[in-house]
């Protein structure tokens, strides 16, 4: 197990990691966040990975696309479906 670890390591150390360029938030609901691209086990992912903070609670995005161009497809999509409402009492 650990010589597994090791190597995913190693392979991990040609990944970069980069601004996120499409954020989900909106004026009110500010996100902060970066992109990994990586080969693992010779497959190329683009993870992003968002936050923000609502009423307290620390919300957490993470999406994982085979390219920067379906990892953005998929937050526009993401980000549209969004639906930001005032919280109850």
């Amino acid at each position: 197990m650990i010589h597994k670890l090791r190597d995913t390591q190693l392979r991990l150390r040609k990944s970069s990691v980069s601004e996120e360029p499409f954020l989900l938030g909106n004026a009110t609901h500010p996100f902060a966040g970066f992109r990994v691209t990586a080969a693992i086990h010779g497959r190329q992912i683009v993870q992003s990975s968002q936050l923000t903070l609502v009423h307290g609670f620390l919300m957490s995005f993470t999406i994982t696309g085979d390219s920067d161009q379906d990892l953005s497809e998929a937050l526009r999509s993401l980000q549209a479906s969004l639906a930001w409402t005032a919280a109850g009492p």
